[in-house]
């Protein structure tokens, strides 16, 4: 007979139970039982609560096909009594064709046929059961005299009606179903898998369907499907997940060209994007790194990484080597998909000369390694709390300097840095700190409510005032300024028959003095209910105005509207401007003062002849004799143009004599749309601003009425008033369209700018921009617009100093900053100006490069343009500078800086590598004509020092002599000036020999130096107590305990367990347990002793260490002289001192027990480290003249192992204890100089 089907997959009991319904079908099983599988079958449910039918593969005689190839009946052992599994997998068929879709649980059983020889019957009819329904039936037979009714319950699984065939086999007393067949095919061609069934010797009472008498099939054709037939269904169904197969691709890195991946560094960084239909988490990743031609042995593997996070790095690309990455992850439902990507390496590298010794120290069992050190060169900050460093950039407070001006060479020594002529100086600064803004807060909250159009400040005697107009109001509000920048509202302006609502739209303001007393006059315009209006009047502080005269326009009606007024500089003239229904209006008025006061004389309209629409803005040129106007006009010759420039020429007393401008001579075709607004930076340059953004118009300084575009600075900005600061270091526009404001620093000719809603300064409601206005003599400027009249403060930065390069008191370099434009000063005189051309203010500069060479002065400013790409634009001088040997180079003052270096030869010009470039670019470490000289990139302090041969880190490893499997020793990285390490996972009887990987500042490999072969043979037990490092992944011996006298014989254990059980066979069953770890006792003396003297040595302080192993927190590692390096954790240390001798010995018995593998651990010392020996026994060697001899004589401290001293010339003798003299006597002319002979300890 057979038994259940185990060992089934796909299952999630043998963690194989997810599949994609794309897959194409297989499961396997083992067979058990003596019989062999005649046939199967195998049905397939939705895993729920109604255990939903989905599919049935029918009863399956042969397989994969009938005939030779045919695999039944199938034993489920072979002739040796193996098991061997059976396969189902048939041909182009999908777990979806068998109706199976993503995302659900399923579940499947087995049905195995086996022959036996059997008395079955079958009921002579099918019985009909509708799907979901169940029903009872039951027929007859009679055997041995008696009749038998078995009687089965039937549950119809399936999703129609369905016809069923009960059988049941008297010898064994079971019984099955089949299904799909009608009442008159005969047996059907499937096994129900669950049915319910009784053998009873009286037919049911309770309503089951009697199918007749049975049929007996054992040697009948019915039925002879299952002629002498038995089966076996699997009790307990196999659960399935389906899920889509997850897919994984490896993120883009390095440049594709040619269809093949080019990485220039020996340092890459890879990721890669993962996504599952069904949002399956990952379970857990492996990376690998293959060499291309051979993908079977790994070079680098992380194992198995239970994290969700794709990320992995591989430090040691070579050059000209083609490699493969490789990622696998599994899901949390057990799902595995790899992606792997070839790539070529490809970069350039200096040429690495060093060298490396080593050699073996007995005296601590370690390999030394020494190499040559580079030049450093430290940089100092003061104050020395005046900096920080994030992210590879040093920030440097104002008022602080960083300096570099010593250099210690290989050997130590220190000396002034002096580097020669012709050089080229490099910084790079990603942040220059123009103007800071921040949001202060409102003048009148009772102004929130309202539309600010336009403000003035007045200056009456000692008071300053602010003059506001509004969209809803056609008083002007007054407020007094106070100390403090507050404001105090006095009230609105009064003067008689003036309407009660409009608007005002502009304000001007001139003060007269005449016999040393001035007179504020305000000029005032807008429109009200029934037209528009303009006057003048005297203002002495209040709000009573005097002497109020108005504006009449030549062509004014109800429909006038005025949108500017404007003085000349000189108070002479009074520009009016605006529409009168439909027509635009420009009027210049004649005005003068006297000691009969203030008067408006006759006007000269500017319009002539011309038909346009509205006029918007007026402004007079510094020297007054250019006037510019704007607005929306619709020239008569169909051009667009919104800007009018008139040449003004006056009389001996000031009066107007004649205005030049022809039909709006000389306007600018470039404008679109409208202008809203105009400054004059000069007398030759005008700014326009409007819905085309910003203009610079050129002014001809012939006649001052030709204008022209110069540049077309902003654009896609609504820009409607310029204001500039007092003392120039900052410009605001006021900006409707992008709801902020646009703030540029530095001079109108060349600014870098940006754009900022005023949320960006803390001020949070939306606002749309119409005014700017800079207060008079402060930092503080007033934005007006859709919500009242906001204040913002401007922190600007003026003239600084950056980079201070000493050339020992001659030609001093100073590289220096006004607001955004660079100078080049060389000793007190200011060589150079360089300015950048105007920004992108939507983005704004994000970073500048400079450099500074024998025949250039350059300048770099990077910016993202009106897509986020990047650009970057120049300004340059190709001028001669006087240079002398460097002898210190210092950053000062307030700033951010990337990078500073020097390097040599004179790389002016644009196509050098060291000025050209992306904002990402970095100078490197290089060695030839353009050697690098210095370089601090602040990636680890403030050393702007190279090691020898423009190495910057080292990767170091370690590989037994005819091994080619490399381990890595310690990797160390250009902020750790070390000049050699100890190796104490060395083992004894083992010869090594070490590889050093020297890289440049770009992480490329640079060459490779194989050191000698050294062999370490161990007389002693060590026991190293170490601290783990994060940072370079190595353990540091911080103390190492020597054990040479009286060891005795140890024995080891492994620690095996095992347990024996007796069972029914002559021999027990082993339990085996996966322990397999080494323990001992060490036991021997705690102390030493001397060579010398053959004195032995230990003491109290040795003891008390030894006894705090037991509850240390350091890692503990121990090394005999077989050769083993051990792991371990150390019990109950017991010591026992030897009272009857002088020395009163101390015997240690030193319980250990290995916790972990050691065979791939680090174990290294640095001079960083704690327990490095720097020789500090010598401060306790004393040199004395032996008064009776005459000779020097030295006396050591005992125990001694440092250094020991000898005279010139002499062969250095052995280390001794107590008094020594010295060889050679000091009266001997050969012996000038004592020197030193330092032993590594």
């Amino acid at each position: 007979m057979l038994y259940e089907p185990t060992n089934i997959i796909p299952s999630i009991i043998t963690q194989t139970g997810t599949i994609a319904s794309a897959d194409p079908v297989s499961v396997q099983w083992q067979v058990n039982g003596t019989s062999p599988m005649s046939a199967f079958q195998i049905d397939v449910y939705l895993d729920n609560a109604d255990s939903t039918f989905v599919h049935s593969t029918g009863v399956i005689t042969a397989y994969p096909e009938s005939g030779a190839n045919n695999l039944l009946p199938f034993y489920g052992k072979d002739r040796l009594g193996e098991y061997v599994p059976f396969t189902y997998t048939p041909t182009s068929t999908t777990w979806a064709s068998w109706g199976l879709t993503d995302g659900n649980n399923y579940k499947f059983v087995i049905i195995q046929f086996f022959t036996l020889p059997v008395d079955t019957y079958t009921a002579n009819n099918t019985v009909t059961v509708q799907p979901g329904q169940a029903g009872t039936v039951y027929f007859s037979y009679a055997k041995g005299g008696t009749t038998y009714y078995p009687t089965f319950t039937i549950y119809n699984p399936y999703g129609s009606a369905t016809a069923f065939r009960p059988y049941f086999c008297d010898s064994n007393q079971t019984g099955w179903v089949t299904y799909g067949e009608t009442a008159t095919s005969g047996v059907g061609s499937s096994v129900l898998s669950s049915v319910t069934y009784s053998l009873n010797t009286s037919a049911p009472t309770d309503g089951a369907t009697n199918l007749g008498t049975g049929v007996d099939i054992t040697n009948s054709g019915v039925g002879s499907l299952y002629y002498n037939q038995q089966f076996v269904v699997q009790n307990t169904p196999s659960a399935l997940i389906t899920r889509s197969e997850p897919t994984l691709s490896i993120n883009s890195f390095g440049e594709e060209t040619g269809g093949t991946v080019i990485v220039d560094s020996s340092v890459m960084s890879f990721g890669a994007t993962y996504m599952q239909g069904q949002g399956d988490s990952i379970n857990s990743v492996r990376w690998q790194m293959f060499n291309a031609n051979d993908l079977n042995n790994a070079i680098d593997d992380t194992g198995t990484i239970y994290t969700p996070i794709l990320s992995y790095e591989y430090n040691g690309l070579f050059d000209n080597q083609s490699y493969v990455v490789s990622c696998t992850i599994t899901t949390v439902n057990g799902q595995t998909v790899t992606q792997s990507q070839r790539f070529t390496v490809d970069y350039s590298v200096d040429e690495y000369a060093g060298e490396v010794s080593v050699g073996y120290v007995c005296s601590e069992d370690s390999v030394l390694l020494s190499w040559a050190q580079g030049m450093a060169i430290p940089g100092v900050v003061t104050p020395a709390d005046s900096y920080t460093i994030s992210d590879s950039i040093i920030s440097l407070n104002s008022g602080a300097t960083l300096t570099w001006n010593q250099q210690i060479t290989e050997d130590g020594e220190q000396q002034a840095l002096s580097i020669a002529t012709p050089w080229t100086a490099i910084w790079r600064s990603s942040y220059m700190p123009q103007v800071e803004v921040s949001y202060v807060g409102e003048v009148d909250n009772d102004l929130a409510s309202t539309t600010v159009n336009t403000t003035a400040f007045v200056t009456v005697g000692s008071n300053n005032y602010l003059l506001v107009g509004t969209t809803s109001d056609v008083y002007c509000r007054l407020y007094q300024v106070n100390s403090g920048n507050s404001y105090s509202y006095l009230g609105t302006l009064q003067r008689e028959g003036q309407a009660s609502s409009g608007e005002v739209n502009s304000i001007a303001v001139h003060t007269y003095t005449l016999d040393g007393v001035s007179t504020v006059i305000i000029a005032v315009g807008g429109y009200g209910e029934e037209s528009g209006w303009a006057y003048v009047a005297e203002f002495d502080g209040t709000v009573n105005l005097q002497n109020v005269q108005d504006i009449t326009l030549r062509s004014e009606t109800s429909s006038t509207a005025i949108y500017a007024v404007a003085f000349n500089h000189r108070g002479s003239a009074l520009c009016v401007c605006g529409h009168n229904d439909g027509i635009g209006i420009a009027e210049l008025f004649e005005t003068s003062f006297s000691s009969t006061g203030f008067s408006v004389g006759s006007s000269f309209d500017l319009t002539q002849s011309v038909s346009f629409y509205r006029v918007y803005c007026a402004a007079f040129s510094p020297n007054d004799n250019a006037l510019v106007v704007g607005g929306y006009y619709r020239w008569a010759l169909s051009n667009d143009e919104k800007v009018a420039g008139y040449h003004i020429t006056y009389n001996s007393d000031g009066g107007i004599n004649q205005i030049i401008g022809q039909d709006y001579g000389g306007l600018v075709t470039a404008l679109y749309t409208t202008c809203y607004s105009l400054y004059f930076e000069s007398n030759t340059r005008c700014w326009a601003g409007g819905s085309f953004g910003v203009v610079s118009l050129s002014i001809n300084t012939a006649s001052n009425s030709v204008i022209t575009g110069d540049s077309h600075l902003i654009s896609g900005t609504d820009v409607r008033s310029f204001s500039m600061s007092s003392n120039g270091a900052c410009i605001a526009m006021a900006n409707e369209s992008a709801n902020g404001l646009d703030l540029l620093c530095g001079n109108f000719t060349h600014s870098t700018g940006y754009t900022a809603a005023l949320s960006g300064f803390g001020y949070a409601p939306p606002f749309n921009c119409y005014t700017v206005n800079f207060v008079p003599d402060s930092s503080y400027c007033l934005i007006g617009g859709s919500r009242g009249l906001q204040i913002l403060n401007f922190d600007w930065v003026e003239q600084t100093e950056l980079l201070r390069i000493n050339n020992g008191g001659e030609n001093e370099i100073i590289l220096g900053r006004e607001f955004n434009t660079f100078y080049l000063q060389v000793n007190d005189v200011i060589e150079q100006y360089l300015t950048l051309p105007f920004g992108t203010p939507e983005y704004g500069c994000f970073g500048y490069t400079v450099t500074i060479a024998p025949t250039g002065f350059r300048v770099y400013a990077y910016e993202l343009d009106s897509e986020g790409v990047e650009d970057y634009f120049d300004s340059e001088a190709d001028i001669d500078i006087a240079q002398s040997a460097i002898s210190s180079v210092q950053l000062i003052g307030e700033q951010e800086c990337e990078y500073t270096a020097v390097v040599s030869g004179d790389h002016g010009s644009i196509s050098s590598t060291y000025q050209y470039g992306s904002s990402t670019f970095k100078p490197a470490w290089s060695s030839g004509e353009d050697e690098t000289q210095l370089f601090a990139d602040f990636n680890s302090g403030l050393s702007a020092g190279i090691s020898s041969g423009a190495t910057t880190g080292y990767r170091i490893y370690r590989t037994e002599t005819d091994s080619d499997e490399l381990t890595e020793v310690i990797t160390l990285t250009s902020n750790r000036d070390i000049p050699s390490i100890r190796d104490f996972a060395v083992k004894s009887g083992t010869e090594y020999h070490y590889v050093f990987f020297a890289y440049d500042s770009n992480n490329n490999f640079m060459g490779q130096v194989t050191t000698d072969n050294v062999k370490s043979l161990f007389n002693k037990y060590s026991l190293l107590a170490t601290e783990y490092s994060d940072t370079d992944h190595c353990y540091h011996v911080v103390k190492e305990y020597l054990f040479s006298c009286n060891l005795s014989d140890e024995a080891l254990s492994n620690n095996a367990q095992k347990s024996y059980v007796q069972n029914f066979t002559p021999y027990p069953t082993v339990f085996r347990s996966t322990a397999n770890y080494a323990s001992g006792t060490l036991q021997a003396l705690i102390g030493f002793v001397d060579k010398k003297t053959y004195r032995y040595w230990d003491d109290t302080a040795l003891m008390a260490e030894l006894n705090g192993l037991s509850t240390t927190d350091y890692t503990l590692f121990l090394r005999d002289m077989k050769g083993h390096l051990w792991l371990v954790d150390v019990g109950t240390v017991q010591q026992t001192v030897k009272y009857g001798t002088r020395e009163m010995q101390v015997t240690i018995s030193l319980p250990w027990t290995e916790i972990g593998d050691a065979s791939d651990v680090s174990i290294v010392q640095t001079p960083e480290d704690e327990g490095w020996n720097y020789d500090a026994q010598v401060l306790d060697v004393k040199l004395d003249v032996n008064v009776e001899t005459g000779n020097l004589q030295v006396v050591y401290p005992f125990p001694y192992n440092g250094t020991a001293f000898y005279l010139v010339g002499v062969t250095p003798q052995g280390v001794v204890s107590t008094v020594q003299p010295l060889p050679t006597s000091a009266d001997e002319p050969t012996s000038g100089q004592l020197k030193a002979l330092v032993r590594h300890k």
